[in-house]
This record gives C-alpha cells, structure tokens and sequence, in this order.
C-alpha cells in the first residue's frame, strides 16, 4: 500500500546497554494490504490498508579481540549477548536516529549475513522486523 523509510547513518543500535556498534541502520514502515477488489473497479485491484510492519537493517564490524560482549556464540558468529541469531525475538531493541532519539520494540531477528575479512575481524548484517508495536518514530510515520 504505502511506505516510509526511516535511517540512522550514524545511529546506533542498542540491547538494553549494550551498545552494538553498528555502522548505521536503515528501515521501511509499511502496512499490509488486503484485497477489496470488486467487479465495480472495472478489472482493476483494490485494497486498503491494515496493520503495520517495520522492517530493519543494520551493518557492522565484530573485532574478536576487542570483544566488548561476555562470550561468543559457539558458532562465533554474533556475540551471545545480544540475542542477533535467526529466528529470536529480541525484546527492547532500541535504533537510534540521533544521540537522543530512538525508535524501539522488540523484534524478531529474520537473518544474519555473516562474512569473515580475516582471523579477527567479521562483518555481519542483521535483517529484522517488529514484533509488535514500536515507539517513537517521527510523526510523519502515523
């Protein structure tokens, strides 16, 4: 139906406090659509409007050596303490727009593109989406 992108380029994307040190994030809020289409729009599709969705992306690098988390997962893919592994549902996750102002809620954790530069040094992308209501986006989301 319709769509509003959202960004933080040098936000960054918090786990309670953890700060995951993220090079930016991107996000798209849409609604989901439902079919009400009827012989009266001539052949043509129509739909209207339902419930919300937001979508997420955020980028960055994991230093082995400077761990900043209390263990690695046993794969060693994403710091176990911040819950970034597919299929989990990680509560009170805050993206920053600014130093002061976020959006949060919880999200349920679509993917992880991992990528290995050397011994020490991994890239990852987390994709996501809400899991219920999220706050605080800017009013012209509403």
């Amino acid at each position: 139906m319709g769509s509003n992108y959202v960004e933080g380029y040098f936000g960054k994307v918090m786990k309670g406090t953890t700060n995951l040190n993220i090079g930016g994030w991107s996000g798209k809020i849409e609604t989901n659509e439902v079919d009400i289409s009827t012989t009266a729009d001539g052949g043509w599709d129509d739909s209207a409007g339902t419930r919300k969705k937001f979508t997420f992306q955020f980028e960055g690098i994991w230093k082995k050596s400077a761990n900043p988390y209390s263990n690695a997962q046993a794969a060693g893919d994403i710091p176990a303490g911040v819950e970034m592994f597919p299929g989990n549902t990680v509560a009170g996750l805050r993206l920053y727009t600014d130093e002061d102002e976020y959006i949060e809620g919880n999200a349920l954790i679509l993917g992880v593109d991992h990528k290995v530069e050397s011994a020490d040094v991994h890239r990852f992308t987390v994709t996501g989406r809400n899991k219920g209501p999220w706050t605080g986006f800017p009013d012209y989301t509403a």
